[in-house]
């Protein structure tokens, strides 16, 4: 090696390690310096490849999120967040809503998520790759997760990543406070399979265009196609040039305290009720109609760990504080402490006449969160599972996904707590007690040959189905597997075909999915609890005799809400005659004591007349 090549690569060596050292350093947004003034992000845009967006060049290429925000925040600690990290190691913890794959012309609604949820199925298993996931549910997903963790060289649609690019976190759906903001644009993007324009698209300061779907599999983002090679419209993106100054930096009106208009996107439910049809008929949270937002509870740090607010979360995560964000961190008394300094300390609820036996045996969300509960169990619509906000959707109320509400059940605990409830309903290999979901393409064209001569149903609901299409699809897909029997799994039971004929048995596979419900919360004024004890102590009372929905294809028959909360109806009910006689008792006790009270008084007087008499007598 001569000097000049030691010359050369001695700047090299110094930047190498001058690099290694800020690496390990606090970046200039992460670290605060005291100031509760908003940081002006007047900042230039990078691409993918770390280079400026200069209006100029060409082609011009959608900024990156992970360049763009990522030179002053840490961009890997980040995407490590709960939002984030569904594909990753990372505990699970509770149950939370999973994203629900449904399907009426193939009789399949079934709960799918990469954490290791008690009773969700694994995308993969049903043969629905990342790719495909992304396409299908990324809508309401903030980036991130799988669509960057999986390595996509390895994968089927390796060409089809190589175009369509990774899916960045996109911090603006959350931190994005301009209204002109269209969370819509994305998941419009994410459909065309435009995943790195995505975060683009939301922007007001970009327009994109095109499709990634419609490009072939060599195609190349920076040389595009020749004229004659197709007539579809590469992803392109057009820049408002107005947005960008002298220096090419771009202003983003972005804040650290998300407002609670950014979390409705991706957390809105709506509760299908024929009585109220209107949509402010609905109620609101107590905390939000009080000024709260919701990052005052559900908080997170740099690492975007955000704070889920259940009673365990302190105890999984080892971490006291957490216990702070709780229902009773905020509005118990002094016995769960404050170990971190916030003004979010409420009311302490009295509870007058209420045994200290309902705070061991329910949750604080049993009679406060969700919905009333009634004669019969409500429908709900969710963000997540029926893409609200988004173009294009089905907006008949019986549209698939079903998901019930309100749901009463005994939790690992043993306490009673509320919940959302969605049936599976697919077709699966059963091989000894083991019940394996089949590959969605498997059974695609035969479940729609047999199904053919069924009306189509506008309103997204099921079809009208009897069991002899069910047996006739099964016999069609013995022949696929000769190991294990070909099963359909819906409304808690799972049919098989034996002999030709179609049979049922329960099993613990073909359980509903639930998940917790922690909003919205509800005042003492419209507490469950809050009419007196007969709200849930009476021989009719919905919480122990609702009607639940046993949702299937086929007619199925209601269950009660009892049969979820191991409970004996019986029993309730003979506890709840009580309460017809607790007046009576009442008065028979208030009278006795002052029977009582009567007879000690008068003993007493005589008593005392009687020692006043011998007294004058001495």
């Amino acid at each position: 090696m001569n000097n000049r090549s030691i010359s050369y690569l001695f700047p090299l060596l110094v930047c190498i390690l001058i690099g290694q050292f800020l690496s390990g350093q606090p970046k200039l947004g992460d670290s605060p310096a005291g100031s509760r003034s908003p940081a002006v992000h007047r900042i230039k845009l990078m691409d993918h490849d770390s280079s400026a967006i200069r209006l100029f060049k060409t082609p011009l290429l959608p900024f990156s999120t992970e360049t763009t925000c990522g030179s002053c925040h840490d961009y890997n600690v980040i995407s490590s967040g709960w939002h984030f990290n569904a594909g990753s190691e990372t505990k699970p913890g509770r149950n939370g809503q999973p994203w629900i794959y449904s399907d009426p012309n193939t009789l399949t609604q079934i709960p799918l998520s990469y954490r290791d949820w008690k009773g969700v199925i694994n995308p993969e298993d049903i043969g629905m790759s990342v790719f495909e996931f992304v396409k299908t549910f990324g809508r309401h997903h903030p980036g991130g997760s799988v669509g960057e963790q999986e390595d996509r060289w390895q994968s089927e649609n390796a060409f089809r990543w190589n175009v369509s690019g990774n899916v960045d976190v996109n911090c603006l759906v959350c931190h994005d406070v301009n209204p002109a903001n269209d969370r819509s644009h994305y998941a419009k993007q994410l459909q065309k399979e435009n995943f790195r324009w995505a975060a683009a698209s939301t922007a007001s300061i970009a327009d994109v265009s095109g499709s990634a779907k419609d490009m072939p599999d060599h195609y190349d983002i920076y040389y595009g196609l020749a004229p004659d090679e197709s007539k579809a419209i590469p992803p392109q993106v057009k820049y408002d040039k107005i947005a960008f100054n002298e220096k090419d930096e771009v202003f983003f009106d972005v804040t650290r305290n998300i407002p609670n208009e950014n979390c409705y996107f991706c957390h809105s439910t709506m509760v299908v009720d024929n009585e109220r049809t209107e949509f402010w008929q609905h109620g609101q949270d107590v905390h939000l109609q009080r000024g709260m937002n919701c990052v005052d509870c559900h908080r997170n740090g740099l690492d975007h760990q955000i704070i889920r607010g259940y009673e365990n979360e302190s105890v999984e995560k080892k971490s006291p504080e957490l216990a702070d964000f709780t229902c009773a961190g905020c509005h118990a008394s002094n016995e769960y402490g404050l170990s971190v300094s916030h003004n979010n300390k409420g009311p302490i609820p009295e509870h007058k006449g209420l045994p200290p036996l309902h705070f061991d045996k329910f949750s604080c969300t049993t009679c406060h969160s969700g919905e009333m509960v009634k004669e019969k169990s409500f429908l709900t619509k969710t963000s997540m599972g029926h893409g609200l906000g988004t173009h294009g959707i089905n907006k008949a109320d019986s549209t698939l996904p079903h998901i019930i509400t309100p749901i009463f059940e005994e939790d690992e605990t043993g306490k009673i707590i509320p919940v959302n409830m969605v049936w599976p309903s697919y077709w699966g290999w059963k091989n000894g007690d083991n019940i394996s979901p089949m590959n969605k393409d498997s059974y695609t064209s035969i479940v729609k040959s047999v199904l053919s001569e069924m009306p189509i149903n506008l309103n997204g609901s099921w079809p009208n189905i009897d069991e002899e299409m069910i047996n006739n699809i099964l016999i069609s897909l013995v022949s696929q597997e000769i190991e294990s029997t070909p099963v359909f799994v819906s409304g808690g039971k799972v049919y098989f075909t034996e002999s030709g004929i179609l049979k049922d048995e329960a099993h613990s596979q073909a359980k509903a999915y639930t998940w917790p419900i922690g909003h919205n919360v509800r005042p003492a004024t419209m507490a469950l609890g809050s009419g007196g004890c007969n709200d849930c102590h009476r021989l009719d009372s919905p919480f122990y005799t609702s009607s639940i929905t046993v949702d299937s294809p086929f007619k199925t028959d209601d269950v009660i809400m009892i049969e979820f909360q191991s409970q004996n109806l019986f029993s309730a009910q003979v506890f709840a005659n009580a309460f017809v006689f607790r007046p009576w008792l009442k008065g028979v006790i208030y009278f006795s004591v002052f029977i009582v009270a009567s007879l000690v008084i008068l003993f007493f007087f005589n008593g005392l007349q009687c020692w006043i008499g011998d007294k004058n007598a001495e």
